[in-house]
């Protein structure tokens, strides 16, 4: 890599330096990668469109799902909830933060605000370690 330098570099008034680089290599973090299993929906309220009948509100709901991994106790990872409907088009979302409990699996929840029509067909919820 080669700068220039804007005022002297050095007391024998250089105007520029080369400098070499080495990358290294990358070190991987511990853990394995997080999967998620049976995710369900559920109504934040009684009036809620999905499952619960007479929305007139955006629908208001929690993603709930047992996320699987190995990673160190309390690293920190993101949640997010995603449903669709019928025609695969996104309805209801929302994300969290959350810390790891360790452990070799755990239950998650996030919370999820959308569209109060169509209804959701299926939910998904998505891990991934930061």
């Amino acid at each position: 890599m080669a700068t220039t330098c804007n005022r002297a570099c050095d007391d024998s008034n250089a105007t520029s330096t080369d400098v070499a680089v080495d990358v290294g290599a990358w070190v991987p973090g511990g853990g394995t990668p997080l999967t998620v299993t049976s995710p369900t929906y559920a109504c934040v309220n009684q009036d809620d469109v999905m499952g619960c009948p007479n929305a007139v509100d955006p629908s208001q709901g929690t993603v709930s799902a047992t996320v699987h991994g190995t990673l160190q106790s309390l690293a920190e990872i993101v949640l997010t909830g995603v449903c669709y409907d019928a025609s695969g088009a996104i309805v209801d979302s929302g994300f969290t933060t959350a810390f790891w409990p360790g452990g070799a699996s755990a239950s998650m929840t996030v919370a999820v605000l959308g569209s109060p029509s169509p209804q959701t067909s299926t939910c998904q919820l998505y891990a991934v370690a930061v």
